[in-house]
């Protein structure tokens, strides 16, 4: 199997300290007809999942809008592997898999609470830019910091 094929294997999973994890219920509102969690529930428990990894590094996403530099996803490549339906529960993990000068991918892993199985995976491309020109900017250097510290085992560039 090729690196882009969706049944690939999941990146190396780093240190369990570097991996943030978040709960999540599953709500009658996330449920369409057919009585799953609808594919744009995925979207909003991946931004769920990267307001805490922001949070895990000490940031204040209103207080990072305010800087020279500001994230915003560019890229999501999603893997659903199981359907979720009412009743169940997931748990999110992810981590950092690549620090870059003006972006960061990230994965993130849906895994069923009970059974610990892999519904879904996702690789989610983070760049900065400026919110004045809204042109890519480099990661600042303090964030870069943080990033690195949080995250030793994520590649660089």
């Amino acid at each position: 199997m090729s690196p882009a094929d969706p049944r690939a294997a999941s990146p190396p999973r780093p240190a369990d300290r570097e991996i943030v994890g978040v709960d999540q219920e599953i709500y009658t509102f996330d449920i369409d007809f057919a009585g799953v969690v609808n594919n744009q529930v995925y979207g909003r428990w991946a931004e769920i999942w990267r307001m805490a990894w922001l949070e895990r590094l000490g940031l204040d996403v209103a207080a990072l809008t305010q800087g020279g530099a500001v994230p915003f996803l560019v890229r999501q490549e999603v893997n659903f592997r199981r359907a979720l339906r009412l009743g169940e529960s997931v748990r999110l993990e992810g981590w950092l898999e690549r620090l870059g000068d003006s972006s960061v991918t990230l994965w993130l892993e849906v895994r069923e609470t009970r059974s610990g199985e892999l519904c879904c995976d996702a690789r989610q491309v983070v760049a900065m830019a400026d919110p004045r020109t809204g042109k890519s900017a480099p990661i600042p250097e303090a964030l870069r910091r943080k990033v690195a510290a949080l995250c030793p085992s994520a590649s660089s560039r």
